[in-house]
């Protein structure tokens, strides 16, 4: 099951909106600790934008504490027009949980936003769920939000 915000009808009027957020499992049903996911940004665009940069960021589900994110500091091209960026987040580090995202599309060299989701609007909630087992359970019981891969000498 994946997880979508389409939100462009309130933000037609601008030179770029985000019109839809998806946070998708690579595999399987749900978004898991450890397991592969997608997220996908579609957006429409009334010109074309150069050095662009964007990213993303997870809260806590009161919108209080950022967890983490990140953001993709090579140069792209927005063309004018619909189009969608991506990226691969690879072994889902937050434990299990409900979660908030917000995005970020910018102006590279100034770092001054052009588009954004989650901030003057609703950011776009998610859950992360996880196989049940020992060393699982106790994430859960300490109450962590994010699991650090090991590699035990």
């Amino acid at each position: 099951d994946r997880t979508t915000s389409n939100d462009g009808n309130l933000r037609k009027r601008k030179p770029l909106s985000i019109e839809e957020v998806i946070l998708e499992p690579i595999q399987g049903e749900t978004i898991q600790t450890n397991e592969d996911c997608r997220l996908r940004v579609k957006y429409a665009a009334t010109k074309t934008f150069e050095n662009v940069s964007w990213g993303f960021s997870i809260w806590t589900h009161d919108n209080l504490l950022n967890i983490s994110g990140n953001y993709y500091l090579t140069p792209q091209t927005i063309r004018k027009g619909v189009g969608e960026l991506s990226c691969l987040i690879p072994e889902m580090p937050l434990s299990p949980g409900t979660y908030l995202l917000k995005i970020a599309i910018g102006e590279l060299a100034t770092l001054q936003p052009i588009a954004l989701t989650g901030v003057e609007d609703a950011p776009l909630e998610f859950k992360v769920g996880i196989e049940p087992n020992l060393l699982n359970n106790l994430l859960i019981l300490n109450r962590q939000l994010m699991r650090i891969n090991v590699r035990w000498l």
